[in-house]
């Protein structure tokens, strides 16, 4: 991030990439692995996002923590929905 955040904002974008991962995770999980052409096409995921290298370390620890996670897609959806819903 070139500007300062908020603390609410920062913790905002914690938050936000958590679930972006999760999701991302969960649903290239579904058949019980992850193919190196999934892990291919979640990088290009975050490299389009022209992320700073901080948040993209942020992104690489995330997603090594969540081979030890079980998590539907479903159950991202509801807590992205619930944090970050407009409506």
């Amino acid at each position: 991030m070139c500007r300062t955040l908020s603390e609410e904002a920062r913790q905002n974008l914690e938050e936000y990439i958590k679930l972006v991962c999760a999701g991302v995770f969960s649903m290239a999980y579904l058949d019980g692995k992850i193919s190196d052409a999934e892990i291919s096409e979640i990088e290009k995921i975050f490299d389009r996002s022209q992320m700073d290298s901080s948040a993209y370390e942020r992104v690489a620890q995330y997603m090594r923590s969540m081979h030890s996670i079980s998590v539907k897609p479903s159950e991202v959806a509801e807590k992205f929905a619930e944090k970050f819903s407009l409506f």
